[in-house]
């Protein structure tokens, strides 16, 4: 199996789409042209926004999709996603092993020490996440943050998730984070993205 770091135009990341619209419900799915403008940013700066598909025998397997700040030395890891067929293979591991590995280059290129990690998991009405257990195993732990996902759908309507972290990110850190992400790659307006930090 290998990794691959593709951009818009390959024909893997159609074929990543299509997994995408078959494994995520409306209500917390990005539009398409979330990750078309994703893309985008990598014109300003080619190490925020990273596209990478898992292949086997030239079948997609399962992408993922993460930013780093430079800025802040802070990873937010968006999704990890495995074709149905191949689950129960540690592949989720792998994919969570080679985001490290990548993030943890850029870190030691920019800064010479560990960077720090982020990433939302929607969670029930006992406040519970689906896959708590597997980030525990990564050492994430769940932040005590009043944490929103902004509506994606323009309806005004916010997303309570969990906010799972790794090495002791700053709130300042994540807060600078989750505005790049959501006000570049969503176009988020930053009134919006201000008032729901707020509440952090």
């Amino acid at each position: 199996m290998n990794f691959i770091a593709i951009g818009s135009n390959d024909a893997y990341f159609q074929e990543a789409m299509s997994l995408y619209d078959a494994t995520f419900p409306i209500e917390i799915k990005e539009p398409v042209q979330v990750f078309l403008d994703s893309f985008k940013t990598q014109e300003q700066d080619p190490d925020f926004f990273h596209f990478h598909v898992l292949t086997d025998n030239n079948q997609l397997v399962g992408f993922s999709s993460f930013h780093y700040l430079k800025s802040e030395n802070i990873a937010y890891i968006v999704y990890i996603v495995i074709n149905e067929k191949y689950k129960g293979q540690g592949l989720g591991s792998m994919f969570m092993k080679h985001i490290f590995e990548t993030i943890e280059n850029l870190a030691m290129k920019y800064h010479h020490n560990k960077p720090s990690f982020m990433l939302e998991c929607e969670k029930d009405e006992a406040g519970n996440s689906p896959l708590e257990t597997f980030y525990r195993r990564f050492d994430f732990e769940k932040s005590a943050i009043c944490y929103h996902q902004p509506d994606l759908h323009h309806k005004n309507q916010h997303v309570p998730m969990n906010l799972f972290i790794k090495n002791h990110p700053s709130k300042e850190a994540i807060s600078t984070m989750y505005t790049a992400k959501y006000h570049q790659c969503n176009r988020v307006d930053l009134n919006t993205l201000a008032q729901l930090i707020a509440q952090f």
